[in-house]
């Protein structure tokens, strides 16, 4: 478990925009890291400024803005933009993520992220060897 995630932590991939789970973990205390979609509609409520030299472009405290997103997560959320080398992957695009938890830095944020994203290729090798 991360550090700062005694109470729990989950990370979700790209593909999960569960709104609705996201309130739920909220309300219980879990906290997770996901990618943010690109068209995820959203206000910015406060920038914070970002930590020098660690590959943070951003830091928003933001409310989700699309069409029913707040009635579904009416939780104040965060969303961080990285660098690429915040993630193991060069796909030329810079990563944004979605975060509950507003007590880590925004390069733990980042982390986090990058270790799941480690060991999901490391489940994929093991899995793909026969």
């Amino acid at each position: 478990m991360s550090r700062g995630c005694q109470r729990g932590c989950q990370e979700s991939p790209l593909a999960v925009h569960n709104y609705r789970l996201f309130a739920k973990w909220t309300d219980a205390g879990v906290f997770f890291v996901t990618r943010m979609k690109d068209n995820a509609a959203f206000e910015v409520i406060e920038q914070r400024e970002p930590p020098q030299n660690r590959g943070i472009v951003s830091d928003q405290t933001i409310e989700l803005s699309g069409a029913g997103a707040r009635e579904k997560c009416p939780h104040r959320l965060r969303r961080i933009e990285a660098l690429r080398k915040a993630l193991p992957e060069d796909t030329g695009e810079t990563p944004v993520f979605l975060t509950n938890h507003h007590g880590l830095g925004a390069s733990s944020i980042a982390a986090i992220y990058k270790d799941r994203w480690a060991v999901e290729l490391f489940i994929k090798a093991l899995t793909s060897r026969t």
